[in-house]
């Protein structure tokens, strides 16, 4: 499964439109990760609803079967990205910085 992490109530068209057009490539189902502290204004329909800490994402990708995940990161201050990295350090899936 592929999967994108929104870490904002609007989710970035260029992301959605990426992941889709990865899932389609590689012929895997897409996900949209949405944590309960995020009010999305639009739920996508192909979401699921991450109701734990960014510090067990590792586990809930685990459960979930996610080969390849997507960051939406809106906010690029030094303490938002470092707490990405950190709920993503556990990971066994490569990540990419995409601009």
């Amino acid at each position: 499964m592929i999967a994108i992490l929104i870490t904002d109530n609007k989710p970035s068209d260029a992301l959605l439109i990426m992941g889709e057009d990865l899932a389609q490539k590689f012929e895997k189902e897409l996900k949209i990760i949405v944590p309960t502290n995020i009010i999305v204004e639009a739920m996508p329909h192909n979401s699921i609803v991450f109701d734990t800490n960014e510090a067990e994402l590792d586990i809930f990708c685990d459960t979930h079967d996610i080969s390849f995940l997507l960051v939406q990161c809106t906010d690029n201050g030094r303490r938002n990205i470092q707490k990405l990295l950190n709920a993503t350090r556990n990971l066994r899936i490569p990540y990419r910085d995409w601009e």
